[in-house]
């Protein structure tokens, strides 16, 4: 994904789903295997993570 402000990323963020500790388990074993599908599917997991601690810090940080 390319995002080209903040807004945008928390935009494109609140419609990704977090994945389950399951699916994540699942993932990472596929992933070790080479599923670079897998790999991807996790990197897009934890984009709502990311997108929440972003918006708690300041507003200086979140420019960067």
């Amino acid at each position: 994904m390319i995002y080209t402000s903040c807004e945008d990323f928390f935009e494109k963020a609140s419609h990704v789903s977090r994945l389950s500790r399951e699916e994540e388990k699942t993932c990472a074993t596929l992933m070790k295997d080479g599923d670079s599908e897998a790999r991807q599917r996790i990197i897009n997991g934890y984009i709502p993570y990311v997108a929440s601690f972003v918006k708690r810090t300041a507003r200086s940080m979140q420019k960067l």
